[in-house]
């Protein structure tokens, strides 16, 4: 089974069974300019589809509920269990720009965001990256996606931004919110022709 059908078999569950706690994942419990979702979305690859819950006890149940549906794999965080450790310490520098500060969510989700995106500096370019990645050990990318981690590895290369995550997460919200406005504009009218049905029945 693939990740997405897993995830929206968490959401299905977690209705039906009336499960609280369960906040969505990480990619929806966030936004972020457009012109860095390449560069979060080098950083945080697959880790965007995490489950973001309230406790383990709900993400227990979570994981046992979705092994009886046989419903594939979800890696959840529980917000009780996370401990972002302090820092980093940031550069000093006009040339990098620390990742999570480019993001806007809710504090109560704050830490799980500092333990994906709190090591990850946007820089200008990989020479600007790989000096920062070595002097204060932190994973640098670009905005076009090009990387140099702690480690010293470099990747990078062509990215299709057709097939962005991020931008289809907008997408789909966008969609959703035009139909809920489409909805909301059928059941107006609907309304005005029930109140005119009336008011013929009323003179006839």
């Amino acid at each position: 089974r693939s990740l997405w059908e897993a995830v929206r078999a968490v959401e299905r569950i977690a209705a039906e069974k009336k499960i609280g706690g369960v906040y969505g994942m990480l990619i929806e419990l966030f936004d972020v300019d457009e012109k860095f979702f390449t560069a979060v979305e080098t950083a945080a690859a697959n880790q965007l589809f995490h489950v973001v819950v309230d406790t383990d006890e709900t993400a227990a149940r979570m994981l046992k509920e979705l092994q009886q549906a046989n419903a594939g794999r979800v890696t959840f965080m529980p917000l009780n269990r996370l401990r972002p450790q302090d820092g980093p310490q940031y550069p000093d520098s006009e040339d990098v720009i620390p990742m999570v500060k480019k993001l806007k969510f809710e504090e109560r989700f704050k830490p799980a965001f500092r333990q994906i995106f709190r090591k990850h500096l946007i820089v200008r370019d990989l020479d600007v990256g790989s000096r920062f990645s070595k002097s204060h050990d932190l994973d640098c990318v670009t905005l076009e996606g090009d990387s140099v981690n702690r480690k010293g590895a470099l990747s990078g290369g062509y990215t299709d931004l057709r097939r962005s995550r991020l931008r289809a997460q907008l997408d789909r919200l966008r969609l959703r919110e035009a139909l809920a406005a489409s909805e909301a504009e059928l059941a107006a009218v609907v309304g005005e022709g029930e109140t005119l049905d009336a008011e013929v029945t009323r003179v006839l």
